[in-house]
């Protein structure tokens, strides 16, 4: 399997950002304050081990960036937030079959209690093909996930 594509869908000043692999490997460019650090903080490692302290969202080790503010605290507006983070994992068979799997965070926070509630799935579901993740614009909560994957998907808190 190698990577195919991530995608960043209301987390920081991401609203719905889709990345794409070229043979297994991403190249992000752009000027500073872009948000290139940014998405490889919320996407790898932290889709794969789920891992929400500071320290292992910065790539540099800080502590000041937490999950909750990715979410809630860089926007003085929001007082909830759900989000997601994926990245899609693909291969050709032999026999010539494609066969895909998406790894994926769901997170909801809250200004009220500070605090940032997070699930996770891995499925045969591709985002924007068999999943949406935010019909009508409106991320799903956790449950409306769970309805929403398709069979084979493995859902945990």
């Amino acid at each position: 399997m190698r990577p195919l594509r991530a995608g960043i869908r209301n987390v920081w000043e991401y609203d719905d950002q889709e990345f794409w692999f070229e043979g297994g490997r991403l190249i992000l460019r752009g000027q500073n304050t872009a948000g290139k650090s940014k998405a490889l903080e919320v996407l790898l490692p932290f889709v794969l081990d789920g891992d929400t302290r500071p320290e292992r969202l910065d790539p540099f080790g800080g502590r000041i960036k937490t999950m909750y503010w990715n979410l809630i605290e860089f926007d003085e507006q929001r007082s909830t937030a759900t989000g997601y983070v994926w990245v899609e994992f693909g291969r050709v068979a032999d026999d010539g079959n494609e066969h895909f799997v998406t790894c994926l965070v769901g997170m909801r926070g809250q200004r009220s209690t500070r605090k940032v509630d997070t699930w996770f799935a891995v499925t045969p579901g591709r985002v924007g093909i068999q999943l949406d993740l935010a019909p009508g614009g409106v991320p799903l909560t956790a449950e409306r996930l769970r309805e929403a994957l398709p069979d084979g998907s493995v859902v945990s808190r």
